[in-house]
């Protein structure tokens, strides 16, 4: 006698509302180890839940407030064709707050409609390059990270041209040919740190037309100069929060860096040598002046 097929008597489906992925520029790896994430609803801080990290890294967040309903729907093509004008509640928008216990990142956090199909997406910030998403949140060194070793490492502690206070939360990119730029954000303090690949090694001083000296000769290591171009972004604020919320950030105005304050003298530009950090800071002073163009 053939054995009879199990009967089923009832299939329950469990959709998660929030995935998300952590990236560290750095190392080029998913995050997961010593980072908190919370979320809670916009208007109701005291209602925070905890995402907790799968074996794959992911952060996957459940049990978010007036979502039950969603959660147990039915996570089909029709639930995520007909969600949200059939489901009830409508999407709602939640704040995600990302700590590092380690200090290695940049503490941040983000607003987001829930429930989010897949991993939550990042659009790309870069000055002259159109925006691109990819599938993770991206993590900002602190000055505090170790840094791996054969990494380039640029530093400064930023302070307002115009205040004379600390540039929290200023937006710093460096360029290097041949290198996609390098974006950092400064911490509540005004320090910055970005850490980078050495670019390829170059052949005659820095400058040098091409084919100069001959081909085949090539500057040792400990000689090798690079042009790095900067660009920052900054808007000067009488409150400094102590997470920022990344819109926020990457939506603040063109700012000019100084080389020198007395006669005033943009900053576009500084040299990396390799096995150097390179300290960026405005001539004759500790701290690096930043100013936003709009400032009056």
């Amino acid at each position: 006698m053939m054995p009879q097929p199990p009967f089923v008597f009832e299939h329950l489906a469990r959709v998660t509302p929030l995935g998300m992925r952590f990236w560290d520029q750095v190392s080029r790896a998913t995050v997961s180890d010593g980072l908190v994430v919370t979320a809670y609803p916009v208007n109701n801080p005291a209602r925070k839940v905890s995402a907790i990290a799968n074996r794959s890294g992911i952060f996957v967040v459940q049990g978010l407030p007036g979502l039950r309903e969603v959660e147990y729907g039915k996570g089909d093509t029709d639930f995520w064709e007909k969600f949200p004008p059939h489901v009830s509640p409508p999407n709602s928008a939640f704040v995600v707050e990302v700590v590092d216990e380690r200090g290695r990142f940049q503490p941040f956090q983000f607003t987001v409609d829930v429930p989010v199909k897949g991993l939550l997406t990042w659009e790309s910030e870069s000055a002259d390059s159109p925006p691109k998403a990819f599938p993770y949140l991206p993590l900002y060194s602190t000055p505090a990270r170790s840094v791996p070793s054969g990494m380039a490492v640029l530093r400064a502690d930023l302070k307002d041209g115009a205040t004379n206070k600390l540039a929290a939360w200023a937006v710093l990119e460096a360029r290097l040919e041949g290198q996609p730029p390098v974006q950092g954000i400064a911490g509540k303090d005004g320090r910055i740190v970005l850490v980078f690949p050495y670019p390829e090694p170059v052949s005659g001083p820095l400058g040098s037309p091409p084919g100069f000296p001959p081909s085949g000769e090539r500057k040792p290591l400990l000689e090798q100069k690079w042009a790095v171009t900067l660009q920052a972004w900054y808007s000067a604020s009488a409150s400094i929060p102590d997470r920022p919320d990344l819109s926020t950030v990457f939506t603040q105005q063109p700012a000019t860096l100084y080389a020198t304050v007395l006669p005033e003298k943009t900053l576009t530009s500084v040299t990396l040598e390799f096995g150097k950090d390179l300290i960026v800071k405005t001539e004759l002073q500790s701290e690096l002046f930043i100013q936003s163009v709009t400032s009056p």
